[in-house]
């Protein structure tokens, strides 16, 4: 079955709940595996079929069927490849504050061991990228490719998107391209924390199916936490420990999950001075979001 619903991010604004919320709804499926990165990293159009079996067997009864993976938002070359795959595809955008996001990102990619600059040279770094990567150059697919796999076999970072995924504006205007802005859904992140019941009525008014439905688990997913024995997620990286610990005797994995379980900490806070360059830098992107979008954002730039 096609699908024809897509949460697109940008990543860290809360789209692994998003997911999780959606597929509550009894008119929408989506697929098992939140981030399937088809349209991104691993496009083939010859490989459609696959990625369809894949992710959307079962779904036949179902009017929406629907995926969400947050890079969609700002790789250049995805929102024509969605439109070529389905016309008439839905698209929900997730916007948080782009300095908040930037953070929560790293956040992420060092405690995967990903990232293994502070937060103020990985901006620096972000930064001096813009100056020699351009993301819609003829080989930034191979480029991108490279750093995904490097990300998660070699545990090496080539590529930053701190700055990027937090273009609001110019991501909306790549899909607004392709797309109808009928066919564009944009959910602001704050919202999902004062009124998610709001926020899944109007995704459901929007997907045109049945709004009166309420969720039943509300259980926030990906929480921040961070792990014991962070040296060795910085040094080896999350993806290839958990490698290891799959080939691990069975009887070994309970006792390996047990000692490397996240634990709740006290979140930390990005520098004054890295927040107030990022606010500067997204400031245009912000105004121009607002005023696409009808509402008031002025207070990501204070």
């Amino acid at each position: 079955m096609k699908a024809n619903f897509f949460i697109v991010g940008p990543p860290k604004c809360a789209s692994s709940s998003l997911h999780y919320y959606v597929n509550q709804h009894p008119e929408i499926f989506m697929s098992e595996i939140k981030e399937t990165h088809f349209f991104g990293t691993y496009y083939d159009k010859d490989e459609i079929g696959s990625y369809e079996e894949a992710h959307f067997t079962g779904s036949e009864a179902f009017p929406i069927r629907g995926e969400s993976t947050p890079t969609y938002s700002f790789l250049p070359l995805v929102p024509k490849r969605l439109y070529d795959y389905n016309p008439d595809a839905k698209m929900v955008f997730i916007f948080r504050d782009p300095v908040d996001r930037a953070f929560s990102g790293w956040l992420m990619q060092n405690g995967t061991g990903v990232e293994k600059e502070d937060f103020p040279t990985a901006i620096d770094l972000n930064f001096k990228q813009q100056k020699e990567l351009d993301f819609h150059a003829s080989d930034f697919e191979l480029k991108w490719k490279r750093d995904q796999y490097l990300r998660k076999n070699k545990n090496k970072l080539e590529i930053r998107t701190f700055l990027e995924a937090g273009l609001y504006a110019d991501q909306m205007k790549r899909y607004l391209e392709v797309f109808p802005a009928e066919q564009i859904h944009v959910v602001i992140f704050d919202d999902i924390r004062k009124d998610l019941d709001g926020v899944i009525k109007g995704i459901s008014t929007f997907l045109g199916i049945d709004n009166s439905f309420v969720l039943k688990d509300k259980e926030v997913k990906n929480p921040y936490t961070t792990r014991r024995f962070t040296g060795l997620y910085r040094t080896f990286g999350a993806e290839r420990l958990a490698k290891w610990a799959k080939v691990m005797p069975p009887f070994i994995q309970p006792m390996l999950r047990s000692v490397s379980k996240k634990k709740e900490v006290n979140k930390p806070k990005a520098d004054d001075a890295t927040k107030a360059r990022l606010r500067e830098y997204f400031k245009e992107s912000n105004l121009e979001l607002s005023k696409m979008i009808g509402r008031d954002l002025s207070h990501w730039n204070k």
